[in-house]
C-alpha cells in the first residue's frame, strides 16, 4: 500500500511539474516574442519519466488548461498527445540515452506534430497556424500557386522542426544534467548546440518583417536552413554508417570471444579426458601448464604468447589416448616393448593435432616435449635449440611434475631431491638457461612440490 501511494504521489508530482514546464515555456516564448511555442517541454519530460500514456496525458491536460484563456489551444490536444506518446515510446526503447538519439526523436516528433496539426489548421484556420514566420511562409507559397495542403504542411513543419528540436534537447539536458556537469561533451553535442543557437538568431531576424519576397534576411534564413539541413543529413548518415561499422565490429569481437571460449573449453575437456584415462597423473596437464606459463612470464613473454603456451601444455599428453590402458596404468616398470609403445604417444598426439588451428605450433610442442638438450631424447633426437622453445619449456615443467607428485609405482620426491635432479639434468636433459629460470622460480617460492603453494599464473 505504501509503495502504491508513493508511486501515485510520484506520478502526480511529475505531471504537475510537466504541466508547469509546458505553461512556463509557452509564456516565456510569448514574453520574449519568439516565433516558437516551447509548450511541449513538460510533455516530453513527463513522457521520459513516466512513459507514453502519462506523457500524452500531460500534453492534453496542458492544452485544456491553456485553452481556458486561449480556446484555440484545445484544438491541438491531439498534437500534444502524439508528442508525449512518441517521446515516451522512444524513452522506453532507450532512444534518449545519447544526443544522437534525442535529435532523431526530435525530428520524429516534428513530423508527427506536422501530420496531426496540419489537418486541424486547414479545418479551423484555412491553413494558418498563428505563427508569424510559419504563416509568412505558408502565405508566400500559396501566393505562388503552391497547392494549399502542401503549403500548409511546409508552413507547419517550418515551425515544428526548430521548436521540437529545441524542446527535446532541453529535456535531454535536464535528464543528463549530471553528465554535462562532468563536462562529458561530445562533438555531436557541439553540432546540435550550434544548430540551435544559429536557428534562434535567424528566427529573430526573419520575423522582423513579413514580406517574404522582399525580406533579404528571410531569404538568407531559408538558404541557411537548407545548408544546415544538408550538413545535418550528411552528419546523420555518417554517424549511422559509423555506428553500423562499430556494431559489426562489436559483433565480430563478441563472436571471436565466444569462439576462443569454446576453444578453451574444448582444450580443457581434452586435458581432463587424458587425465581420466591415465590413473597415474591426476591434474598433471593443469599443473604442467601452470609451470610452463611461469617460465614464459619469467622470460618476458606477452600475455597472448603465455596463453598459447598454456593451451599447448594442457594438450601435451593428448597422444596417451592412443596408448593401451594396460600399459598406461601398469604399476610395475615397463618392458622395453611397452616403453616403445608408450613413447609413441608424442607422435600420436602430433598426428591428432596437426590440423588443430586454434592453438599455434601445438603439434610441435606436443611432439617434441620429450626431446633432450643433448640429443638423447625422442622421437627425433633433436639437440639444443633444434628443439622448439615451447617444447623445451614444457619438457622441464613435465619432468618437474613427474618427480614432485605421486605416481602409482612410486612416491613423490622431496623438493631438495627434485632440485638436485634438475641441476643434474642442466645442459643434458634440459635447456641450461631455462633450467636456471625454473630453479629460481622454485627458490623464490613461485613453484613448489606442493601444488597448494604454487602461485596461480593462468586461469
Amino acid at each position: 500500500m505504501d509503495t502504491h501511494k508513493k508511486n501515485a504521489g510520484y506520478v502526480i508530482t511529475v505531471l504537475v511539474i510537466g504541466i508547469c514546464l509546458n505553461l512556463s515555456g509557452k509564456w516565456a516564448a510569448a514574453a520574449l516574442d519568439l516565433p516558437l511555442w516551447f509548450d511541449a517541454i513538460g510533455t516530453c519530460f513527463s513522457a521520459c519519466l513516466l512513459g507514453p500514456v502519462y506523457g500524452a496525458a500531460c500534453g492534453v491536460t496542458n492544452n485544456l488548461i491553456y485553452g481556458i484563456f486561449h480556446p484555440v489551444s484545445m484544438v491541438y490536444s491531439a498534437t500534444s498527445a502524439a508528442v508525449g506518446a512518441i517521446v515516451g515510446i522512444r524513452m522506453q526503447k532507450g532512444k534518449m540515452s545519447h544526443l544522437f538519439d534525442a535529435m532523431t526523436t526530435s525530428i520524429m516528433v516534428a513530423f508527427a506534430s506536422t501530420v496531426v496539426s496540419t489537418p486541424l489548421n486547414l479545418l479551423f484556420w484555412e491553413g494558418f497556424i498563428g505563427n508569424a514566420w510559419g504563416d509568412t511562409l505558408y502565405w508566400g507559397l500559396c501566393d505562388r500557386g503552391i497547392w494549399q495542403i502542401l503549403a500548409a504542411v511546409i508552413g507547419e513543419l517550418f515551425v515544428d522542426f526548430p521548436d521540437k528540436i529545441i524542446v527535446v534537447l532541453i529535456v535531454y539536458l535536464i535528464l543528463h544534467a549530471k553528465e554535462w556537469r562532468k563536462k562529458k561533451v561530445h562533438a555531436e553535442s557541439l553540432y546540435a548546440g550550434l544548430f540551435v543557437f544559429c536557428s534562434i538568431v535567424f528566427f529573430e531576424i526573419a520575423v522582423q518583417e513579413v514580406a517574404i519576397g522582399n525580406n533579404g534576411w528571410f531569404k538568407a534564413y531559408l538558404v541557411f536552413v537548407c545548408v544546415l539541413g544538408v550538413i545535418y543529413l550528411t552528419w546523420l548518415a555518417t554517424v549511422i554508417h559509423s555506428r553500423k561499422i562499430i556494431e559489426k565490429q562489436q559483433r565480430e569481437i563478441a563472436f571471436a570471444k565466444r569462439q576462443a571460449e569454446m576453444g578453451n573449453q574444448t582444450i580443457l575437456a581434452i586435458a581432463k579426458t587424458v587425465d581420466a584415462k591415465d590413473g597415474r597423473t591426476s591434474q598433471h596437464a593443469a599443473r604442467v601448464s601452470e609451470y610452463s606459463v611461469l617460465i614464459a612470464k619469467a622470460l618476458g613473454w606477452g600475455e597472448a604468447e603465455c596463453e598459447n603456451l598454456r593451451q599447448i601444455a594442457l594438450l601435451h599428453d593428448i597422444g596417451k589416448i592412443g596408448i593401451p590402458d594396460a600399459i598406461l596404468n601398469k604399476p610395475d616398470r615397463l618392458t622395453e616393448e611397452e616403453y616403445r609403445i608408450m613413447k609413441s604417444h608424442v607422435e600420436i598426439g602430433a598426428e591428432i593435432l596437426k590440423d588443430f588451428t586454434l592453438v599455434k605450433n601445438v603439434a610441435d610442442g606436443v611432439k617434441y616435449h620429450h626431446e633432450k638438450y643433448d640429443g638423447s631424447g625422442y622421437p627425433k633426437g633433436l639437440k639444443g635449440e633444434e628443439i622448439p622453445l615451447n617444447a623445451r619449456i614444457i619438457g622441464i615443467a613435465d619432468a618437474f611434475d613427474a618427480m614432485s607428485f605421486n605416481r602409482v609405482y612410486r612416491e613423490h620426491l622431496d623438493q631438495k631431491t627434485v632440485i638436485k635432479e634438475l641441476e643434474k639434468g642442466r645442459g643434458t636433459q634440459f635447456d641450461p638457461h631455462l633450467t636456471d629460470v625454473f630453479l629460481e622460480l622454485i627458490r623464490n617460492g613461485s613453484v613448489s612440490c606442493d601444488i597448494q603453494t604454487t602461485k596461480q599464473s593462468a586461469p
